[in-house]
C-alpha cells in the first residue's frame, strides 16, 4: 500500500486517522489520545498485518531516544483502551512476545473516505467546522445533490444531521 503526499486518511473497519489533522476517529467517536500512542497507530496502520518491531516504534516514535520497553508498553496500553481493545483477545492490535506488535485488520488510504466511512467517522469537531462551512457558503453541491443551509437547518437531529455535515466537511 502506497501512500502519495495528497493522502489524507487511512481506513481500516471503522477506524479513520486523519493523517494531516492527526486526530482517530472509531466508529462515529473521536479518540482522545495523546502524540505517542496516535504515533504508534500511525504506524501499525501503516505496515498493516505486518510484525513492526520494537526497535522500529523506538525509532520513529521516540526518535531513537533510549527509553524502556515499559515506555512502549504504556503507550500501546493507552492506544489498546481507547481502541477497546484486549491484549489477551485483540481486535485491532496483537502483540508479537519478543518482537514487536501487528495490527490485525487491513488498511487502505483514502483521499476523501467513502459514505460508509463518512458516517462511521462523523465528529461534534467536523459537524461544527461544517457548519461554519455552510455559513459562508449557504448553497454546497456533494456528489449526493445539493446542499443548502436551509437543508441543514430542518434536517433530522442525531445521526443523520452528522451525516450530512460530514459530508459537506468532505467535499469542500
Amino acid at each position: 500500500m502506497k501512500n502519495d503526499k495528497k493522502t489524507r486518511y487511512i481506513v481500516a473497519d471503522g477506524l479513520l486517522i486523519d493523517l494531516i489533522e492527526e486526530r482517530a476517529v472509531l466508529k462515529g467517536v473521536a479518540l482522545t489520545l495523546s502524540p505517542k500512542p496516535y504515533a504508534l497507530l500511525n504506524i501499525l496502520m501503516r505496515q498493516p498485518q505486518a510484525v513492526v518491531s520494537k526497535d522500529t516504534l523506538f525509532e520513529e516514535v521516540w526518535n531513537g531516544m533510549a527509553v524502556s520497553d515499559a515506555v512502549l508498553t504504556t503507550a500501546m496500553k493507552e492506544l489498546r483502551q481507547a481502541l477497546n481493545d484486549a491484549a489477551r483477545k485483540p481486535a485491532w492490535i496483537e502483540t508479537v512476545h519478543g518482537r514487536g506488535y501487528r495490527f490485525l485488520k487491513p488498511t487502505k488510504y483514502s483521499k476523501k473516505p467513502k459514505y460508509d466511512e463518512i458516517v462511521q467517522a462523523a465528529t461534534a469537531d467536523s459537524a461544527a467546522e461544517a457548519r461554519a462551512i455552510v455559513e459562508e457558503d449557504p448553497v454546497l453541491e456533494t456528489r449526493f445533490g445539493i446542499v443548502t443551509k436551509r437543508d441543514l437547518m430542518f434536517a433530522a437531529p442525531g445521526l443523520v444531521l452528522s451525516v450530512i455535515l460530514a459530508l459537506v466537511l468532505l467535499t469542500r
